[in-house]
């Protein structure tokens, strides 16, 4: 088979070699063609986060929103390297990967507690005030702030948890093999448990305030009380987005041609929808 009628555009270039070897070593063959196939998706997903980001964080102050930022493009470079290379664990880019992965975890857990302060600061509102404000309950200002700041980190944190569902956990999964169950249990739970639980703690405050909020003197107290605790639930945090990234399956099929040359493609044709 040679490369025309747009099969060279379809298919993964593995390596110079002879069709014979091709023939004896096709499963090597196919797993290199699924993760070069692999390292496209994942690279798809760098690009999208970098438009992510751009969007998502673009007014942060935050000295860790500019560090996913940059360690997010820096992986661009790594992983288009690896398409171009190969992966050796243990590697250069291997290495690279696992030191991102480090850092994100640190930013994270930096980023947690950021908000452990804040939260601190929500629960310590007060739930009574003597006399009635004119519009919304005291603790509101103090409680939109406190929630806008959580918010801002919150971003930060969604950047740097999607590097670790879209990019790192395929790495892990395809390249070395790791169980999908233990991956989950040590790199992703603690992270999506702290978060829980930070955000479970805010709403647990406002459960508190709508419960428990005293107002000593004023009118219509029951209505005003109401408003305010209505309008603060609108601002409980988002959770993260826990979604699994694309992990490219290995296939029943493939498709290996040779080019002038000795060049070798393998095509892994698309699923039929």
């Amino acid at each position: 088979m040679n490369g025309k009628s747009g099969f060279k555009e379809q298919a993964t270039l593995i390596r110079k070699l002879d069709p014979a070897i091709a023939m004896n070593d096709s499963w090597s063959i196919l797993t290199a063609a699924v993760g070069q196939k692999q390292l496209a998706t994942m690279q798809k997903s760098l690009d999208q986060l970098e438009r992510n980001m751009k969007l998502l964080l673009a007014n942060s102050e935050d000295r860790l929103a500019g560090d996913v930022q940059g360690r997010n493009g820096y992986m661009m470079i790594v992983n288009e390297r690896m398409q171009q290379r190969g992966i050796s664990v243990s590697g250069p880019e291997d290495i690279q990967v696992e030191n991102a992965f480090k850092e994100t975890l640190q930013d994270i857990t930096t980023l947690h507690n950021q908000q452990e302060g804040i939260v601190s600061v929500i629960e310590q509102l007060k739930e009574r005030e003597i006399l009635r404000g004119f519009k919304d309950a005291k603790y509101m200002t103090v409680l939109e702030e406190s929630i806008q700041k959580f918010n801002q980190t919150q971003k930060i944190i969604e950047m740097n948890f999607r590097f670790l569902k879209d990019y790192y956990e395929p790495y892990l999964l395809r390249f070395r093999g790791y169980d999908q169950y233990e991956l989950t249990q040590s790199a992703f739970n603690p992270v999506e448990q702290t978060n829980e639980q930070l955000i479970e703690r805010i709403s647990n405050k406002l459960k508190g305030l709508e419960d428990n909020y005293k107002v000593m003197i004023g009118f219509n107290r029951d209505n005003y009380k109401k408003s305010s605790i209505l309008k603060a639930k609108k601002l409980i945090p988002a959770p993260l987005d826990t979604t699994n990234a694309a992990l490219v399956e290995i296939p029943d099929t493939m498709i290996i041609g040779e080019e002038t040359g000795g060049k070798m493609y393998a095509y892994i044709p698309e699923p039929k929808n």
